[in-house]
């Protein structure tokens, strides 16, 4: 049960910040509560096998990643960076890597590609 809260809390948090980030109200605030989420992903031992299941961990990087470009924030730009490789990391786990290819030929014989199909 504790598995499945932390799971649940981290990925909420996730999403909620990243509503705030989009919608550019306040990206200080947003990068705060991102970096608490992350350290919920990184303080829960339940979490640990999540991390390589769901992409929300590295989309959590790339939006941390993108508060810091957003606040034109040197300081956190070596953070950034490692951020960003971690989440090219996660992702990478999470996409087919023949994706690309796929969806390129797909929407050359004018098929719809399935993410964007729905």
């Amino acid at each position: 049960k504790m598995e499945r809260r932390d799971s649940v809390i981290s990925m909420a948090d996730t999403d909620t910040a990243s509503g705030e980030d989009s919608s550019g109200r306040d990206v200080a605030s947003a990068l705060v509560f991102l970096l608490g989420a992350d350290a919920e992903w990184n303080n829960s031992p339940a979490l640990e096998n999540w991390k390589n299941k769901v992409d929300n961990y590295g989309l959590l990087q790339l939006d941390i990643a993108w508060c810091y470009l957003l606040l034109e924030s040197l300081d956190g730009l070596t953070d950034a960076v490692r951020r960003l490789d971690i989440a090219e990391q996660v992702l990478r786990k999470q996409v087919h890597t023949n994706f690309v290819t796929l969806a390129l030929a797909q929407a050359e014989m004018d098929n719809p590609i399935p993410p964007l199909s729905s």
